[in-house]
């Protein structure tokens, strides 16, 4: 995938494969989510998934509101 030190560089959903003990994982990079900011096909693609992992700018100020706003979107 793209790299690069500013926000919204993955566009689109990278798949990648990684093995864990004996298990062989997927995994996928998704575009940024934010209220403002749900591609359409990726409600499907959580809740077709086993696991889900979002992580949060604790950094900011409104870190917290942001992710439950987040959160709500996928209720």
């Amino acid at each position: 995938p793209e790299i690069a030190p500013y926000p919204f560089t993955t566009r689109l959903p990278q798949p990648g494969m990684m093995t864990w003990e004996d298990v062989t994982v997927q995994l996928i990079d998704t575009p940024p989510v934010t209220a403002d900011n749900l591609p359409p096909y990726l409600l499907g693609m959580v809740r077709g998934a086993n696991l889900v992992v979002l992580l949060v700018d604790l950094g900011s100020d409104d870190g917290i509101e942001e992710c439950q706003a987040v959160l709500d979107k996928f209720q």
